[in-house]
């Protein structure tokens, strides 16, 4: 089988599809885990993607949830380098954007973990942490609100009208990620 031909073929909504399956098998796995709040790492070399969203703003939540960190109701998107060692520098970057069904970025184990696994192959990643869908701050009511959520997706998957949507503010994030790591490629 041609894998390339095969993944260069996937509409956008195979791919929003695969994604939130992927998403609603976590939260089954997770279903009866509650998150517990985690302490926001210190990242000195961030990259904020807009200079109007430093400042004056909500923290984003992380969390951790099972063995890993999640990042809930992110609104100041960064990107986080994770560069290789000078000398096996192949002079390749990655943008390592991770899932989360636009609630949540499960920062862990699909950005650090690809992140460093890159670097150590030398190649530049830039995890980004990009905006999400905002959801109750209070874990309880956070708890209800994905609950109801994943129903609801189950339903709507189950009578054929699921029609998954990519939030115009992770969209934009994107967009801007590969336009600042492109503009600095020299770096």
């Amino acid at each position: 089988m041609d894998y390339f031909a095969f993944f260069k073929n996937c509409t956008m909504q195979f791919w929003m599809v695969l994604a939130m399956m992927l998403f609603l098998s976590f939260g089954v796995a997770a279903q009866n885990q509650k998150p517990v709040p985690a302490s926001i790492p210190l990242l000195p070399d961030v990259i904020y993607l807009y200079d109007n969203l430093k400042q004056n703003l909500p923290k984003d939540q992380w969390e951790t949830l099972g063995d890993g960190r999640i990042v809930r109701n992110v609104v100041a998107p960064t990107l986080i380098p994770v560069l290789p060692d000078p000398t096996k520098a192949t002079g390749t970057a990655v943008i390592v954007a991770p899932g989360g069904a636009f609630r949540l970025l499960a920062i862990d184990h699909e950005g650090f973990a690809v992140a460093h696994w890159l670097a150590d192959h030398g190649i530049a990643a830039f995890v980004l942490k990009y905006r999400v869908e905002e959801t109750p701050r209070n874990i309880d009511d956070y708890m209800v609100f994905m609950n109801k959520l994943m129903s609801g997706f189950m339903d709507e998957i189950h009578k054929g009208h699921f029609q998954p949507q990519t939030p115009v503010a992770a969209l934009e994030d994107a967009q801007a990620a590969v336009r600042l790591v492109r503009s600095r490629a020299i770096e």
